[in-house]
């Protein structure tokens, strides 16, 4: 095998390439490295990125195709792992029942990956018993739910009311065009988050992480 920093090297790489197709070939040169070294190198990669974008130095579009290497670098390194990631927290995150519109919550779901979160997507159109049986199973530390319609916000409630009669200690925030501080405040929401960027802030702002 070359070098392993030389290796590392080339993962950050494809990370920023967003080259799903090179990951299995680089991941079985470093099939004898520690996979907890490897997710560390990748973690602090993605940090880069996602501070990049902040920054208006990188677009969303190399946020999300670095996200998704990240998943199968991840998903291939599963096996191996012989004790769990430390992430900065677990997140539920989905568009409410009745709504299909999900970019904005997948931008969210990317950027919190980037940072070091591990992110449960659930997609769009989702029930909010669905939401709290996923946050139950995972023992969620933030649940997020997004809403682009003013006719599917009544759903963000719902689920704050699921949330307390489910008796989560997971913190709740919402999202999405329509909505804004004053509902978050009126449905007992934690947070708002405004867009992309800041919704990411929240959420660590909530769990107390820099």
């Amino acid at each position: 095998m070359a070098r392993k920093e030389e290796v590392f090297s080339r993962l950050r790489r494809i990370l920023r390439d967003g080259d799903v197709e090179a990951v299995k070939p680089l991941m079985e040169e470093l099939k004898r490295v520690n996979p907890m070294e490897v997710l560390d190198v990748c973690t602090d990669e993605m940090r880069k990125i996602g501070k990049e974008f902040e920054r208006g130095d990188l677009y969303l579009p190399d946020v999300m195709v670095a996200a998704e290497v990240m998943r199968e670098i991840a998903s291939t390194l599963t096996p191996k792992l012989k004790r769990k990631r430390k992430f900065l927290g677990r997140v539920v995150i989905g568009t409410v029942q009745g709504d299909i519109h999900d970019l904005g919550k997948n931008i969210v779901a990317a950027l919190l990956e980037a940072e070091g979160f591990q992110v449960f997507n659930l997609g769009k159109d989702v029930p909010a018993k669905v939401f709290v049986r996923e946050a139950r199973r995972v023992n969620a530390d933030v649940v997020g739910a997004s809403a682009l319609m003013t006719t599917t916000m009544l759903e963000q409630q719902r689920l704050a009311e699921e949330i307390r009669k489910a008796k989560l200690k997971a913190k709740y925030i919402v999202g999405g065009a329509p909505v804004t501080d004053e509902w978050a405040e009126k449905i007992g929401a934690d947070a708002r988050g405004e867009d992309a960027l800041d919704a990411v802030v929240k959420v660590k702002k909530l769990l107390g992480v820099d």
